[in-house]
């Protein structure tokens, strides 16, 4: 069975290169630290050291050991440190927007970074349809969007309108899509969505 205390047992026991001082620093008896070592080893299934006397050395699987127990206390160090700190001002925010949106709200990212150097803003810009499913995979945490996206799990909100602006010859007096198609109308990839 997994038992953290084998690994942090075996980190000092490599660190010290003693098992003396390794029972002195973890307040163990000598014979707790071997019974520990050969718990860890019973548990990988591998001999982890090459014991000469009183000294010792790792073998090959000893030292992956090693490097995968440094590893997993640092990673719970940093898993416990973030569980500390529940603030919004930081952290990492993936944002995605078609690239129109973006040019107007980077900005506005860049200004928050600067108030909250913690927080770290991911900004990607890509289509609607590519955002959307960008979402639902879990690569962005927010996608802005240009249309209203109906999804059971997406909750879409408006939070901005903008006007678009559409430039015609001065003579042209048409008002439908069929009158605009008729002069040659240039699309951009989502143009039509919003025509």
């Amino acid at each position: 069975m997994f038992n953290a205390q084998y690994f942090r047992t075996f980190i000092t026991l490599v660190e010290t290169g003693s098992f003396t001082r390794t029972a002195r620093r973890l307040e163990m008896t000598q014979p707790g630290v071997s019974q520990h070592i050969r718990k860890l080893e019973s548990y990988l299934g591998k001999t982890l050291l090459e014991r000469r006397g009183r000294s010792f050395t790792l073998t090959e699987s000893g030292r992956r050991a090693y490097d995968y127990a440094l590893k997993l206390f640092a990673e719970h160090e940093q898993f416990r440190h973030g569980l500390d700190d529940d603030s919004l001002d930081s952290g990492e925010c993936r944002i995605a927007s078609p690239g129109s949106v973006g040019l107007m709200f980077y900005p506005y990212i860049l200004g928050q970074q600067q108030m909250h150097p913690n927080l770290t803003v991911n900004y990607s810009f890509a289509f609607n349809h590519e955002i959307v499913n960008d979402l639902l995979e879990g690569r962005y945490d927010i996608g802005i969007v240009t249309e209203q996206v109906n999804h059971p799990e997406l909750t879409c909100t408006v939070w901005h309108k903008e006007p678009l602006c559409l430039v015609v010859p001065a003579d042209f007096a048409g008002s439908t899509l069929s009158e605009l198609m008729g002069i040659g109308f240039i699309n951009y990839y989502d143009g039509i969505n919003h025509a």
